[in-house]
């Protein structure tokens, strides 16, 4: 039989939640810079006069924003995640790093579809 800590989840469960936690944050945390970096350059987006009317262009130059607010309000999961080894956590924290980076792709995607890259599309 297994051993557990008064869960049905055995011993060793935990620590692999830590570990896909710590291992995760790492990836998030690179991501978290390059969208930083993002929006300190997205005023470069609106270079092209038009591209300050297109509304698919601001949501291009606000999907940075939104990942990196995902990934503040997701710390409050990892910590919890890491102290406790709790799955919950480790899925709602995953949730919103798929949430903000969901957003940034379907951002640049629909800019591609719709308006072939150019920035100064309707």
């Amino acid at each position: 039989m297994l051993e557990t800590n008064g869960t049905s989840e055995p011993k060793h469960a935990h620590w692999m939640v830590k570990l896909v936690v710590v291992a995760g944050l790492m990836a998030s945390g690179i991501t978290a810079i390059v969208a930083a970096l993002a929006v300190i350059l997205s005023p470069l987006i609106f270079d092209n006069p038009a591209a300050i009317r297109s509304p698919l262009t601001w949501n291009v130059a606000v999907a940075p924003i939104v990942y990196l607010l995902a990934f503040v309000v997701s710390l409050r999961w990892v910590a919890k995640a890491i102290a406790t080894g709790e799955r919950r956590a480790l899925g709602r924290w995953l949730y919103a790093q798929f949430l903000g980076i969901g957003w940034v792709a379907l951002a640049y995607a629909l800019l591609q579809v719709v308006c072939k890259g150019n920035f100064g599309c309707r």
